[in-house]
C-alpha cells in the first residue's frame, strides 16, 4: 500500500513505496531528507486533506529512491518569513558586477522600525554632550539679549555728549587753563563783551569748521575720546578683542569636531579666508553696486544690488522697502560672501557629512563676523561707544553670523547635486544658490530691518528664530543618522544570529 509524504521543504507531495516505511530518503524535488512514515492510520489522512481542496492529478510513477544514511537532523525552520525577522541572504554577485543604487535607504527599510524589545538595544555613537553642543551657541547671543532693554543713545544725545566733550577740551586748553565761563557770569554776555572780540560759542564754532571729520574731532579731545567712550578714537585695542573672540570660538568648533567631522586647521583656514578674502570681495561688490554698474546678464545683479541698499540705507523708507533692500542687498551679498568657500568645495565634488558642512559654516560665519566687528570699532565705536557694544559685536554678532552660514552650510550640503548638474545657463545656477541661502538671508534681512525700525525685541525674535531653524536642521538630520544607525545594528544582530545557528549545526 503506497505511503502519502509530504516535504517539509518544499512541502511536494508524493507516494512512497510500503518497502521504505521508516527510512529516511531525499526529497526528489529540493534533496531535503524525509522521514517515510512506518504505517498509516487512515484517520489522520483524511483529516490531513483540506475539505476544499482541489483534485490532485494523479502522481506520476515514484521512482526507486536510494537508502541514505542516517544524518543528523537539521535544525528546525524559522517562521513564516518576515523582512524584519528573516532578511533574505543574496547569493554573491558575479565577478565585474557593479549593483544598481538603492531606491530607498536604510532609514526607510523595515529593520528601521523594528521592535525595540527583539534585539538589544541601540546607542548612537555620539556622546549626549556632542550632541547638544551647539546649543551654546544661543547662550551667546544673551549680551544681545540684555542690549535690547537698555535704552539705545538717541543721535542728539550723542551729539550733546560730544559738544560737552568739546567745551569740555576748549575750557582745558585756554591760557589761564581755567575752566570755561559759565552760562550765568556776565562776561558771557555779548552786551558787555568789548567790541569785536568773539563770544565761546562762535569761538567754538571757528574751531570746529576747520575740522574735516569726526576723527579730528576726536582725536583733539582729552583722551582722544567724547565722553564716556571706552576707547580711544586712535586705539587697537579692538583688535585683543577680535583675537579673544577667535580663540574662544576656535575652541567651541574644536570640540564640536571631536567626532572626527572637521579637522581644525580646515576650521581655522575657512574662517580666515572668509574673514579676508570674503570681507573683499564683499566691499569690491558694494562698491560695483553704488557706482552704478549694470547693464545685461551677470551686471544686471549688481543694479538691483545697487537699488538694494539705497533702498536699505534710506532712513524715510518705509519697513516693506526696507526689509525688500536689507534681504536684496545686505543679507544677499553677506550670506552668498560668506557661503563661497564652502560652494566651491561642493561645486567639485566632496565625501564631506553634514556635519563637516555645518562647522564649516560656522567657521566661515565666525571669521565674516570678527573681521566685521573690527571694522565696525574702528569706523563708528571707538572713541565714541561704552563697552557693551564691543560685547555684544565680538560675541552675540559674531554667533549670529555663524549660525546664518551654518543653515547655508546644511543646506548646500543636502541639495550639493544642483551644484554638479549640467546646467544650460547660467541662470540655473543662481537660481540653485538662491535656494541654498534663501532662508538665512531673509532672516538676516527681517533681523537688520527690525534694528533699523528701533524695533529691538522684534529683532531679537528673529535671532532666536534663526537658531530655531538652525535647531530644527539638525535635529532632522540626527534623527535620520539614528534610524540608519539603528537599522546597520540590526543588520548586523540578524546576520550574528543567523551564523551563529549555521555554526551550531
Amino acid at each position: 500500500m503506497p505511503i502519502p509524504v509530504a516535504c517539509s521543504g518544499c512541502g511536494k507531495r508524493f507516494q512512497a513505496p510500503d518497502r521504505g516505511a521508516g527510512k529516511k530518503v531525499p526529497c526528489p524535488a529540493c534533496k531535503t531528507t524525509i522521514l517515510i512514515p512506518a504505517h498509516v492510520v487512515p484517520e489522520e489522512e483524511e483529516d490531513y486533506r483540506l475539505a476544499d481542496e482541489e483534485p490532485v492529478a494523479p502522481a506520476p510513477p515514484i521512482m526507486p529512491v536510494t537508502v541514505m544514511p542516517a544524518r543528523t537532523p537539521p535544525p528546525p525552520r524559522p517562521p513564516a518569513f518576515h523582512p524584519a525577522v528573516n532578511p533574505p541572504v543574496a547569493s554573491a554577485p558575479p565577478s565585474g558586477f557593479s549593483p544598481p543604487p538603492p531606491a530607498f535607504s536604510l532609514a526607510e527599510s523595515p529593520l528601521a522600525s523594528a521592535p525595540q524589545g527583539w534585539v538589544p538595544p541601540t546607542k548612537s555613537s555620539t556622546p549626549n554632550w556632542l550632541r547638544h553642543l551647539h546649543w551654546c551657541l544661543a547662550l551667546a547671543t544673551i549680551p544681545l539679549a540684555i542690549s535690547i532693554f537698555i535704552p539705545d543713545e538717541s543721535p542728539e544725545e550723542l551729539i550733546a555728549r560730544i559738544v560737552r566733550s568739546v567745551q569740555a577740551a576748549s575750557g582745558e586748553t585756554t591760557a589761564t587753563g581755567d575752566s570755561p565761563p559759565s552760562a550765568n557770569d556776565a562776561s558771557t554776555d555779548s552786551s558787555v563783551m568789548p567790541a569785536g572780540e568773539p563770544t565761546p560759542e562762535e569761538s567754538l564754532a571757528e574751531e570746529l569748521q576747520g575740522l574735516s571729520s569726526i576723527d579730528d574731532l576726536l582725536l583733539m579731545l582729552p583722551g582722544r575720546k567724547a565722553e564716556g567712550a571706552f576707547l580711544a578714537r586712535d586705539s587697537v585695542l579692538h583688535w585683543l578683542f577680535a583675537f579673544v573672540s577667535v580663540g574662544a570660538y576656535m575652541t567651541f568648533f574644536v570640540f564640536l569636531a571631536t567626532d572626527k567631522s572637521a579637522e581644525w586647521w580646515h576650521l581655522l583656514g575657512i574662517g580666515s579666508f572668509t574673514a579676508t578674502v570674503g570681507i573683499v570681495l564683499l566691499l569690491v561688490v558694494q562698491v560695483l553696486a553704488s557706482a552704478g554698474v549694470g547693464g545685461g546678464g551677470v551686471l544686471s545683479i549688481f543694479a538691483l544690488i545697487g537699488l538694494s541698499y539705497s533702498m536699505a540705507l534710506d532712513p524715510e523708507m518705509g519697513l516693506i522697502p526696507s526689509f525688500i533692500g536689507f534681504t536684496l542687498g545686505v543679507g544677499l551679498c553677506e550670506e552668498l560672501c560668506k557661503a563661497v568657500p564652502i560652494l566651491i568645495y561642493y561645486k567639485i565634488g566632496n565625501k564631506q557629512t553634514w556635519r563637516g558642512a555645518f562647522l564649516w559654516g560656522l567657521a566661515s560665519g565666525a571669521g565674516f563676523g570678527v573681521s566685521e566687528g573690527i571694522m565696525y570699532s574702528a569706523d563708528f565705536y571707538n572713541g565714541l561707544a561704552g563697552p557693551g557694544i564691543y560685547v555684544v559685536r565680538f560675541v552675540s554678532c559674531v554667533a549670529l553670523h555663524a549660525i546664518w552660514t551654518g543653515s547655508v552650510a546644511i543646506s548646500i550640503n543636502q541639495r550639493q547635486y544642483l551644484l554638479r548638474e549640467e546646467q544650460e545657463h547660467w541662470i540655473m545656477y543662481v537660481l540653485a544658490v538662491l535656494q541654498m541661502i534663501a532662508i538665512p538671508m531673509v532672516l538676516h534681512g527681517l533681523y537688520d530691518t527690525l534694528l533699523k525700525k528701533e524695533l529691538d525685541f522684534l529683532a531679537l525674535v528673529v535671532a532666536a528664530a534663526s537658531f530655531g531653524y538652525l535647531a530644527w536642521q539638525i535635529s532632522r538630520l540626527r534623527t535620520s543618522d539614528d534610524e540608519d544607525e539603528r537599522a546597520a545594528y540590526v543588520g548586523q544582530f540578524i546576520r550574528s544570529k543567523i551564523a551563529a545557528a549555521r555554526g551550531e549545526s
